[in-house]
């Protein structure tokens, strides 16, 4: 997709307009709000991202890659809770990511920390 590429070089604006045409073409492509969410990552608007995560996960329930990400948005904005129960559903459906398993014992960590 031209908008991820455009994203990698920075141009988050021109990334953006095309992750917009391409929800206007698809809206009910759960990878297209997936990538716009990144953007918005990236642009450090996690609630913006983390609705568009909702959305993509509302299309496609079992969307791992945005199970993964909003995790992390979930951990972003303080919400560990939430965080945690995404990526233990992460987990039941990627049940061998390495990255998915030290993911969730970080937060466990933060979570006891916290308490």
């Amino acid at each position: 997709m031209r908008g991820t590429l455009l994203m990698r070089l920075g141009r988050l604006d021109q990334a953006l307009a095309d992750f917009n045409k391409a929800l206007a073409l698809k809206p009910n492509d759960p990878e297209a709000y997936y990538n716009r969410s990144v953007l918005w990552v990236q642009a450090k608007k996690p609630r913006t991202a983390l609705a568009d995560l909702n959305q993509a996960l509302h299309l496609n329930p079992r969307y791992a890659p945005a199970l993964f990400n909003r995790a992390g948005v979930h951990e972003d904005l303080g919400d560990l809770a939430a965080a945690q129960a995404d990526m233990e559903r992460f987990l039941t459906l990627m049940p061998d990511s390495p990255r998915g398993k030290a993911r969730l014992e970080q937060i466990k960590v933060l979570r006891a920390g916290k308490q």
